[in-house]
């Protein structure tokens, strides 16, 4: 399965709003898409969405050409998930904090 297989397959299908993937591998594709399409659903419809997709256009080889998917919407996209760095850009580290002036007893 190529990238842009899949892309044209999913963005066909789901009739996805301005999607934007994030694809891995060859032969066997896995990573994420994001879409206004998966806004206020779940992951698990997400996933059947996705799913349902490929099989209908693939039947059984769906499984063999293509791994796993994540699904978000946009406002999701940039969220840092807990002991993962973002997706979108890598974690950085705060600026240290300096340490308040005490004032002088007298």
């Amino acid at each position: 399965m190529t990238h842009e297989k899949l892309k044209e397959i999913l963005t066909r299908r789901l009739r996805l709003r301005d999607p934007q993937f994030r694809l891995e591998g060859k032969g066997r594709v896995s990573g994420r898409v994001v879409s206004a399409t998966f806004a206020g659903k779940g992951d698990s419809e997400r996933q059947k969405m996705i799913w349902d997709a490929l099989d209908a256009e693939l039947g059984a080889a769906s499984v063999k050409e293509v791994g796993m998917l994540l699904a978000y919407a946009p406002d999701e996209w940039g969220l840092q998930l807990e002991g993962h760095p973002s997706p979108r850009r890598p974690a950085t580290a705060a600026p240290p904090r300096r340490p308040a002036a005490r004032k002088k007893a007298g």
